[in-house]
């Protein structure tokens, strides 16, 4: 997936208040594998290292899966056809602990196929849904889960969700849907993508193990119909989740401007929407733009801007303190020899690097970037001794189920309990002692009794000792 930290419990990385770490800006051009063409589409940090996937054209002009870092550069990692440099692949994602790449590779006939290579064991074909071929576009922080879409039978490309244990399956409801995956969170629980259930239509997705699949805008339809508009707005593409589920951000229709191509970001967590808009640049005009990734905290997203006539893309970025940014703008001392940034594809987990693909002047040619922004949004760790964090609920809203995470500084009583909006306990959902360390709680939206509770907003608390913390969530029906 493309989240960009390793190190300590996944859960503790969210443990954190917001601060700024600033440092000398950079931009490195990757290079390729002695062709013509490079694109960057995923990184991770790894204690000091930086480590980037994509792909880069050979001698031979084919595109090669590449995994890059400082110290050795362009590594090929091969193809699942053996050592024939005519074949083709790409590197689309890398797990968080940089050990696990994603991609596709040509097979020994020259077919796509989904693949999973490690640093131990190199490259396994992932396999289709019944079809010829497969592309697996990310990967959970440990590697164990892999997502992307696969052709059927009949040469539909559907999601789909691959584990050592179950192989590969289908995300969708309905054989006639077709779909793809695009990124999974951390555990690999939540999947976000986009389907076309009558061959028409686009609408992105949501798919987690709890509730299955859903339309993003069916769970959030209250918050797309704007005052005034004729119509609502589309979520038309999810693209990237932020590693815990919170954050989900695409591209759709904005009713409230009458745009398509409108980049989005959403909050699950407290329900929220927000159309992120089209920067200023110094020599393009944009009509539209989409968001491909979002870092960890959803204070920073990247993509692509582009003009009307699609001639002109450029690397975007959105900050919840600057809004929407041409890169080039932002970033134009480091282009001064005429090189440009095309794309933004992936950003770290803390919002200071970024990658993507640009034309290099010095070179002549299109390149994979590293662009260091020298400003981190960082998570230091907040937890005092014999505190704890309430870290929400994921899926919100929901309708079947909805896992509460918490994490304990210390052993102790503990007592997680849910209220309506009047202040009545409505279930009490723990009361006991729990070992110190990350915890989950599944919610079935039923109260004491076992009865269903009401659509509505809920109130849930965790207390231990004389602490207490508490959150909402929205039940649908």
């Amino acid at each position: 997936m493309r989240m960009q930290h390793a190190g300590g419990s996944l859960l503790l990385i969210l443990l954190g208040s917001l601060s700024l770490s600033v440092q000398a800006q950079q931009l490195v051009w990757l290079g390729t594998l002695g062709g013509s063409a490079s694109a960057a589409f995923d990184l991770t940090v790894v204690g000091d290292t930086i480590i980037v996937v994509g792909r880069a054209r050979n001698a031979t002009e084919a595109p090669r899966p590449f995994r890059w870092t400082p110290a050795h550069g362009l590594q090929d990692l091969g193809t699942l056809g053996g050592t024939d440099a005519a074949l083709s692949g790409e590197a689309w994602g890398i797990s968080a602990n940089g050990r696990t790449v994603v991609g596709w590779a040509d097979n020994a006939q020259g077919t796509d196929r989904a693949f999973r290579w490690t640093d131990t064991t190199g490259f396994q074909d992932l396999g289709t849904l019944g079809g010829a071929t497969g592309w697996a576009t990310a990967v959970s922080a440990t590697g164990a889960v892999v997502v992307g879409y696969a052709e059927n039978g009949q040469v539909n490309q559907h999601a789909f969700r691959w584990t050592a244990a179950a192989g590969m399956h289908t995300l969708d409801l309905a054989d006639q849907v077709v779909s793809r995956a695009l990124d999974v969170t951390a555990d690999g629980a939540t999947v976000v993508g986009w389907m076309t259930p009558d061959g028409h239509t686009t609408l992105a997705f949501r798919w987690t193990e709890s509730s299955g699949l859903e339309d993003l805008n069916t769970t959030y339809a209250a918050l797309l119909q704007p005052a005034g508009a004729p119509v609502p707005s589309v979520l038309v593409e999810a693209h990237a989740v932020s590693p815990d589920g919170r954050f989900i951000v695409g591209v759709g229709f904005d009713a409230q401007t009458m745009r398509a191509g409108v980049p989005f970001w959403i909050d699950t967590r407290q329900p929220t929407i927000r159309w992120l808009g089209l920067p200023a640049s110094d020599d393009v005009s944009f009509t539209m733009a989409q968001a491909n990734d979002v870092s960890q905290a959803g204070t920073v997203v990247v993509g692509v801007a582009i003009d009307a006539g699609g001639t002109s893309p450029r690397a975007y970025r959105w900050t919840a303190a600057q809004g929407p940014e041409d890169l080039n703008v932002a970033y134009a001392g480091l282009l001064s020899d005429g090189s440009v940034l095309l794309e933004a594809t992936a950003v770290s987990a803390d919002g200071r690097y970024i990658v993507g693909y640009g034309y290099r002047a010095a070179t002549g040619r299109q390149e994979a970037f590293l662009l260091d922004t020298g400003v981190a949004t960082a998570t230091a760790p907040v937890l005092a001794p014999g505190s704890f964090l309430l870290l929400g609920n994921s899926p919100n809203p929901f309708r079947t189920t909805t896992t509460i995470q918490f994490v304990l500084q210390q052993e102790g009583p503990i007592r997680l309990e849910v209220f309506d909006l009047l202040g009545r306990s409505v279930r009490v959902l723990l009361d006991g002692y729990l070992p110190p360390g990350p915890h989950r709680i599944v919610w079935d939206g039923r109260d004491a009794r076992g009865r269903l509770l009401p659509a509505g907003v809920y109130l849930y608390r965790l207390r231990q000792h004389n602490q207490t913390q508490s959150r909402t969530l929205m039940l649908l029906r």
